[in-house]
C-alpha cells in the first residue's frame, strides 16, 4: 500500500488549519537580551521590596537589609553582563512595590520571590551561553535558592 498518497492530504489539510489559525505569525523569539531584561528588572523589584520590607518590618530588620544587599550585588552584575554582552545600559520600567503589611506576609512574599529569581536564574543560566553568564546565573540560582530556605526557617521559628 502506498501511504504516501494518503498522508500529503491530510498533512496538507492539518497545515492549512494551523496556518489559518495563527495568521502566519511565529511566536516571538526570546533572545538573550529580552532574558537579561526581565531578570534585571524582576532584580529592581526584589531590591526595592527588600528595602521597603527592611524599614517596615523592625523584627526581621537584619534579614531584609542581608536580601537587599544580596539582591543589590546580583543586579550589579546582571547589569554588568547586560553592558558587556549589549554594549549598553538596560533600561527598564521603574517599578511599583507593595510589602504586605506584618511581618510573617512579608517573608511569604520574599520567600516567592526569591524562588521565583532561583527558576528564572536557572532557565537563563540554560539559555545564555555567551561570557561567563551560564557560571553566575546558576551561581546566583543556588544563592537564591538557599535565600529562600532561610526564609523557610525563619518562618519556622516565628510560628512555633
Amino acid at each position: 500500500m502506498d501511504t504516501k498518497h494518503t498522508e500529503e492530504p491530510v498533512f496538507d489539510s492539518v497545515w492549512q488549519r494551523v496556518t489559518e489559525n495563527s495568521d502566519n505569525e511565529y511566536p516571538p523569539v526570546i533572545n538573550d537580551e529580552m532574558i537579561l531584561t526581565d531578570l534585571i528588572a524582576a532584580e529592581k523589584g526584589n531590591y526595592s521590596f527588600y528595602i521597603t520590607a527592611n524599614k517596615l518590618c523592625g523584627s526581621c530588620s537584619p534579614l531584609f537589609a542581608a536580601l537587599a544587599e544580596t539582591s543589590r550585588k546580583r543586579l550589579g552584575r546582571l547589569q554588568t553582563f547586560y553592558f558587556l554582552m549589549f554594549g549598553n545600559n538596560c533600561k527598564t520600567d521603574k517599578l511599583t512595590v507593595n510589602v504586605p503589611q506584618g511581618t510573617l506576609s512579608a517573608l511569604r512574599s520574599a520567600y516567592w520571590r526569591e524562588n521565583e529569581t532561583s527558576s528564572k536564574l536557572i532557565s537563563a543560566s540554560m539559555a545564555i551561553s555567551r561570557g561567563r553568564f551560564s557560571t553566575f546565573g546558576a551561581e546566583f540560582a543556588r544563592q537564591a535558592a538557599e535565600n529562600a530556605e532561610h526564609i523557610i526557617q525563619i518562618i519556622d521559628r516565628i510560628m512555633k
